[in-house]
């Protein structure tokens, strides 16, 4: 299928006046197939920036916010649906489409312009309906349009719907469009087409929302991505509002400003409906999604009565491939609902870093979320999808952007090799969990193009720019010890990569520049005797990153090792590091022996840490320890992978990509006496009975596991259940003490 590429189906868009630019575009069209044309029909379709299809008075599919946003003018997504059992051979037939704006043409100005992308038009529409291999129906200027009852829609600022102004039967083929205007002719988006294979977004949950406080506020006791549907009754023209967001005031209203100075014009996730008055109304938003945990809902209760209010949980369709369960620890489980619950909610067609002030593509919160995402979800096509936008961002020089899709802003504050390498770390990921080398090959290219880039703009193999550990305690947003090293793991992932990718020559380039760059760091930072002497001294990501990343001097890690351990004492386990560090030191502590050190981080109460969080009623992960930012984000869910990792023991391997075998080597924890772990078929159920740990492992049809124990025991297992039993005296981290 070689859709928008031929000189039948055309780009349409629907023609306004001035007063109606607000409105969604509503666009219809009728045909006829010939009676003896039988078969398979399909359609493809592609509306920018969001669509609905409708075919004989009938939705098709249940996909929402389709397409998922990309750089418009490098690509673009187009969908093809089965509609043989739609189209009518020998009748009239009728087909309509609802194009909203989406990303496209984001009229609510923001910090990050997309109010001023380059790609920036009308919502636009190409439709091309297939009898088999024939196309027998397009869009074209036969076609007609007329401004409908959403009146108002925005991203970011919400959806405004008229029922008044509802033309019922509009997709059928006997409907009157007398009064409809002719379309008129579009400009393609300028990007090449591709068929959406990955998961879409739908709704995928939907829960009734009862007893309002005084102010009309209901609460959702959870953080989501979706919108609100209203059932309701009531006169005529009477407005109902609906606004959304994740904090309440002291007197239990909801906190409107909270987050909302990030749009700059227009309301902050606001709705309103205006009820037509003909009985029982139901409505919800079509091309908007919010993140919130209240809702307000306002209107004259005298005039308007509120019968049902459902949240509508939207997000990418993931199948779930691992859960965590039966844990001990009451807080240890919250953590892992609260990451699965936040990774949802910031996966609404691209990987983002909030749901509701932002909705952006942040390069450093997908890379740091990636493992988490793998583990619970099969979500290795829609990152490999997002991965493409971010290679569309590069520019000639090899600079990436922080987010993606990107507008045009993010290459000159906001990216760096913390964040950039998510181009090396999410595809090296996939490759290991899935064997899916398809994402390493296609970006070989444009990430060697980068490693140049870095060699450039280095100073003496040293990186002196971009953004390092987010959201740390105590607060640095840069520091090129950390730009530094994640240069380095750069190199040494791409050294393995490069022979898996076809360019066996390029090995010895990657290791060498690797390991000049690892004897800068070395040269530029260590003092001796275990300490670093960093640009931006103070919390703990600085000592566990040459740990993590490998920079030590071999001879030199036990050193670095007991200094790490002393600061972590002196901090009684807080979380006294940022994004980054929220990944490198529990999972350093778990590889020297010291898992349950990595657990009283995690449950530990006081500020700063995910225990703080919890205990303070957290409903998502928040952007930041004070918990004063966003409320919803993925930047401290890395917890989750270092349960499946070290909780469960499912470990990936290069050797063996994928998990038809899996390595299943659980580390020794006395803090956690008991817990279920799944994935993928595999199922670790662990518990603890006195001096020892007592473990059964299933392993799936089909699929083998190699089993490490903490105490030495090794077996090879083939599918089925067997049971382990080591001994936590021997190997309890008792040789480094127990804070």
């Amino acid at each position: 299928m070689n859709f928008a590429r031929n000189s039948i189906s055309k780009w349409i868009t629907a023609a306004y006046d001035a007063a109606e630019k607000d409105h969604a575009r509503y666009l219809r069209a009728t045909f006829r197939i010939p009676g003896t044309s039988s078969g398979k029909y399909t359609c493809a379709i592609c509306g920018l920036g969001y669509y609905e299809l409708f075919l004989n008075g009938r939705r098709i599919g249940d996909r929402v916010l389709e397409p998922a946003p990309t750089a418009y003018h490098q690509r673009f997504y187009y969908t093809v649906y089965d509609v043989t059992g739609e189209i009518l051979p020998g009748r009239k037939n009728a087909v309509g489409v609802i194009l909203g704006n989406g990303f496209y043409n984001s009229a609510a100005e923001d910090p990050w312009h997309f109010d001023l992308a380059t790609w920036r038009d009308d919502p636009k529409l190409c439709l091309e309906l297939y009898s088999g291999e024939d196309l027998v129906f397009a869009s074209g200027i036969s076609w007609k349009s007329f401004p409908g009852p959403i009146r108002f829609h925005s991203l970011r600022n919400g959806e405004y719907y008229d029922a008044r102004m509802e033309f019922r039967a509009w997709t059928e083929p006997g409907f009157d469009d007398s009064r409809w205007h002719s379309v008129r002719l579009a400009k393609e988006p300028g990007g090449i087409p591709e068929e959406q294979a990955a998961e879409p977004c739908r709704v995928y949950e939907t829960f009734e929302l009862k007893d309002p406080n005084c102010f009309g506020v209901y609460d959702t006791h959870r953080n989501i991505a979706g919108h609100v549907r209203i059932t309701l009754s009531g006169r005529a023209g009477e407005t109902v509002s609906l606004d959304f967001n994740e904090q309440l005031l002291e007197n239990g209203d909801l906190d409107t400003t909270h987050l909302a100075h990030f749009t700059k014009s227009g309301c902050f996730q606001h709705d309103e409906y205006i009820l037509k008055g003909d009985g029982i109304e139901v409505w919800e938003p079509k091309f908007t999604y919010h993140g919130f945990r209240y809702v307000r809902i306002g209107c004259d209760r005298k005039l308007v009565s509120i019968r049902k209010v459902e949240a509508r949980v939207v997000g990418t369709d993931f199948a779930t491939v691992g859960r965590i369960h039966s844990l001990s620890d009451g807080t240890l489980s919250r953590i892992q609902e609260l990451a699965v619950e936040s990774c949802r909610a910031n996966f609404v067609g691209i990987p983002t870093d909030c749901p509701h002030r932002e909705k952006n593509g942040w390069t450093g919160d997908a890379s740091i979320v990636c493992e988490t995402m793998l583990h619970n979800f099969d979500a290795s096509a829609a990152f490999d999808r997002w991965l493409d936008s971010m290679r569309d961002s590069q520019r000639p020089s090899g600079e990436y952007a922080c987010i993606i899709p990107t507008p045009g802003w993010g290459y000159n504050w906001g990216n760096g090799p913390c964040w950039d390498e998510a181009i090396v770390h999410i595809p090296w990921n996939i490759y290991l969990y899935t064997g899916d080398l398809r994402p390493l090959r296609k970006n070989y290219d444009s990430i060697r193009r980068y490693i140049d880039y870095l060699e450039r703009l280095s100073d003496g193999y040293i990186i002196q720019w971009g953004l390092g550990d987010w959201s740390a305690a105590p607060a640095t947003w840069w520091c090129e010890t950390d730009t530094t090293a994640a240069y380095y793991t750069i190199l040494c992932r791409m050294t393995a990569a490069a022979p898996l990718c076809g360019h066996p020559e390029d090995a010895a380039f990657f290791r060498e520049l690797a390991e000049e760059v690892r004897r800068a760091f070395n040269r530029k930072y260590y003092q001796g005797n275990g300490h670093y002497a960093f640009i931006a001294p103070g919390g703990l990501t600085q000592n566990a990153t040459p740990l993590y990343r490998g920079l030590c001097e071999e001879s030199e890690r036990p050193a670095v090792w007991k200094v790490l351990l002393e600061r972590l004492e002196a901090f009684d386990c807080r979380s006294m590091f940022g994004h980054l560090g929220s990944a490198f030191v529990p999972r350093v502590l778990a590889d020297h022996g010291c898992a349950d050190l990595a657990l009283k981080i995690f449950t530990q109460e006081q500020f700063p840490g995910w225990g703080w969080m919890v205990r303070h009623g957290a409903s998502g992960l928040w952007e930041n320890w004070n918990g004063k930012s966003s409320g919803n984000h993925v930047l401290f869910a890395d917890p989750s992978a270092w349960l499946y990792r070290y909780g469960g023991g499912f470990r990936h391997s290069a050797e063996n990509p994928g998990w038809k075998h899996l390595r299943i080597e659980p580390a020794a924890m006395r803090n956690l006496s008991q817990g279920v772990f799944e994935y993928r078929g595999y199922r670790v159920v662990r518990r603890n009975s006195e001096e020892t740990t007592e473990l059964q492992v299933t392993v799936p049809a089909d699929c083998s596991a190699s089993v490490l124990l903490p105490d030495g025991q090794q077996a090879e297992q083939s599918p089925g259940t067997v049971s382990y039993c080591f001994s936590l005296e021997k190997t309890t981290g008792s040789q480094h003490g127990d804070l």
